[in-house]
């Protein structure tokens, strides 16, 4: 399965150009969907990162890449392969030109890029080749295989990121700690001593939130029609019941996984 990553900038300089035809005025959406050598924000607030100017060499000559409007793939402004989508590198990053279709959804992303109330862009990527420092909360991006380009309404991290750090801090997981100790598991890193408090830490909350949330399953059969029987549960049982062996196993596979990398 392909680990699709996303990145987004705020200066893209998105505008559109007019190209003249026989057959009446083009738009072309032209700007950067990405920059070289520059740090980013701390992504996810563990790690910077920066792209080497030479990360889109390969992809651009060989992939299939899309244009699409905010990463979404039913709507599709343009085609590397297709001859609707052209992408190109200089010193300052990756530029696109997108020559977009004559639809309503499209002409109307052209007057909101006109007006100015889209100005970001982003793109989709699998990194090929990536460096990292000792640290690990610095990486450069040496090689990746571009999927997409895209407009984008918010050039951001995406919520559902933030909302799962909100909720493991909030729980007390030490969300930063975990993540540096992934990334170390990927790289095939040691683990410190206090990457194992860190592990042990999270280990016991995991613990405590399966004791208070996780009902034990009952190992007797009520017999029919007894008032505890009922051939058709409620939709608030179903859901209560649905509910919390989801936890469990949610909780179980976070459990066995920080295990693993305790060993």
């Amino acid at each position: 399965m392909q680990d699709i990553e996303t990145r987004n900038i705020e200066d893209s300089e998105l505008r559109i150009d007019i190209e003249c035809r026989d057959t009446g005025d083009s738009p072309k959406i032209t700007g950067y969907a990405a920059r070289f050598g520059q740090w980013s924000s701390p992504i996810a607030g563990i790690f910077r990162e920066r792209i080497d100017p030479a990360a889109f060499n390969k992809t651009v000559q060989e992939s299939d890449i899309r244009a699409l409007w905010n990463h979404n793939p039913d709507y599709v402004l343009g085609r590397n392969k297709a001859g609707t989508l052209s992408l190109s590198t200089n010193e300052h990053g990756l530029k696109m030109e997108i020559s977009p279709p004559d639809t309503e959804w499209a002409r109307d992303l052209v007057t909101s890029i006109k007006r100015g109330d889209v100005s970001g862009a982003s793109f989709g990527f699998e990194a090929v080749k990536d460096t990292w420092n000792d640290s690990m909360d610095e990486r450069t991006l040496n090689e990746v295989k571009l999927f997409d380009v895209s407009p984008v309404t918010y050039p951001a991290y995406p919520a559902s990121s933030v909302k799962v750090r909100s909720l493991l801090e909030s729980a007390g997981v030490n969300y930063a700690g975990i993540m540096q100790i992934l990334l170390k598991n990927e790289r095939s890193l040691p683990i410190t001593g206090e990457d194992s408090e860190i592990i042990d830490g999270a280990l016991s909350i995991f613990s405590a939130l399966k004791r208070s949330n996780i009902k034990p399953a009952s190992n007797h059969l009520e017999e029919p029609g007894s008032k505890a029987h009922s051939a058709e549960p409620n939709k608030a049982e179903k859901h209560l019941t649905w509910d919390h062996a989801k936890q469990g196993e949610i909780l179980r596979g976070l459990e066995l996984g920080l295990l693993a990398r305790q060993q």
